[in-house]
């Protein structure tokens, strides 16, 4: 029998398994948490919010972002070892922009398992860096599951994909910023 705690184990045994309360206590199915969307950073979940609901959330953390960018373009924070501002607005609409799904359109498949707090496992990637000039905005900002970041960072062919990625920010972030969420 594996250790208490160990991912190998029986599934009752750990106890961060969510609950089907359905179905007498017993976990989720792996279709059910598959089907499950990322929550943003807020506790407003993306389920929760019909689709003008959702377009105006995202159009109003991009405001907030273009309000604060100018000020944290080039800033560098000296207590985190001189690294660009982030802003966290702009992590949030990209998660709320990409409904829990890799942003890649050739993604082969993205981890089904989910994070700690129920969220689909992604990366919020800027597709030209903040170092190199990129701006810290959704319009050049994509959701990729770990395998797809990884091509877009080390990749043979990461120059194509860089461009293609770029190509989806700008287009789904237009679209989501006109109202047409989803």
């Amino acid at each position: 029998m594996p250790a208490e705690g160990d991912w190998r184990g029986p599934v009752s045994d750990h106890k961060t398994v969510s609950r089907n309360p359905l179905s007498n206590g017993q976990p989720y199915s792996a279709r059910h948490l598959k089907s499950r969307r990322v929550r943003p950073s807020s506790s407003l979940a993306i389920r929760d919010l019909q689709p003008p609901r959702v377009s105006a959330r995202y159009r109003a953390l991009v405001e907030k972002v273009e309000e604060r960018e100018s000020a944290a373009s080039g800033g560098r924070r000296e207590h985190v070892r001189g690294e660009p501002v982030r802003l966290k607005e702009a992590r949030e609409a990209v998660l709320l922009r990409c409904q829990g799904q890799c942003e890649n359109p050739s993604c082969g498949g993205q981890p089904s398992d989910l994070t700690d707090h129920g969220q689909a496992i992604l990366e919020v990637d800027h597709v030209e860096r903040i170092a190199g000039g990129g701006r810290d905005h959704p319009v050049q900002m994509v959701a990729l599951c770990p395998n797809c970041h990884a091509m877009k960072e080390r990749g043979a062919h990461r120059a194509a994909l860089q461009s293609v990625l770029l190509h989806v920010a700008k287009e789904t972030h237009l679209r989501w910023n006109a109202g047409d969420a989803g």
